[in-house]
């Protein structure tokens, strides 16, 4: 039997890095608190607990700093601290051509994407965030490949429908590649391209362009 309590103004008694303790007596990590917002020793926060059974230990829910722990006037200290950027690195978990989400929980429209950038599920991206206070929602301002690298005179292993693998290691898609007018990769072709990381089945690389090339 769960017992569950609600709590308003109770004290964030002890902080370690990503966990710690409310009233003393009520564990909480980070992802349980709304909007990601930090939160610090001798904050005033609200919480939902629960109690699994009447020997069990109290863990929080769900933790939102409370409107009187805002110095300076509350309101406009929350409203200053959500529009703050913040970084996030994460993968691109969908996207339908005009925006997407990170993890699942951060939307971007297009009009944030680094210049000429078009990702794809599966891509590891850094982003710059704010939070939506109404609705406790994250929003990216900003999102661009995490990490990019170059192959020279690469061969084209295979291609299957729109999809294909240069080195046996490079996956790209021909939706979101940028390539030359008129050029298609075929299996044994030297290219020369740019990827970024991206996570696609068995590969970790994602290839965003590529231009045919001489002989090795």
């Amino acid at each position: 039997m769960e017992d569950i309590r609600h709590l308003r103004s109770s004290v964030v008694t002890q902080l370690f890095q990503d966990y710690g303790m409310i009233d003393g007596a009520i564990y909480f990590t980070t992802a349980e608190v709304l909007g990601g917002i930090p939160v610090k020793q001798g904050d005033l926060v609200n919480c939902i607990a629960v109690r699994d059974g009447s020997e069990g230990g109290w863990k929080a829910l769900r933790v939102e700093k409370s409107a009187d722990a805002w110095e300076e006037g509350g309101k406009t200290s929350l409203e200053a601290d959500t529009q703050q950027l913040r970084p996030l690195i994460g993968t691109v978990t969908s996207y339908n051509g005009n925006g997407g989400y990170i993890n699942q929980n951060t939307v971007f429209t297009k009009d944030c994407l680094s210049d000429g950038y078009e990702p794809m599920k599966g891509d590891w991206v850094q982003a710059k965030y704010v939070i939506n206070p109404g609705q406790w929602t994250t929003q990216a301002r900003s999102v661009a490949p995490l990490r990019y690298s170059r192959l020279d005179k690469g061969q084209v292993t295979s291609v299957y429908g729109n999809n294909g693998v240069v080195e046996d290691t490079v996956f790209f898609s021909l939706d979101s590649l940028l390539l030359p007018a008129n050029y298609r990769p075929a299996p044994g072709d030297l290219v020369n391209l740019v990827m970024a990381e991206s996570s696609q089945s068995f590969y970790s690389w994602r290839a965003l362009c590529m231009a045919p090339c001489g002989p090795r």
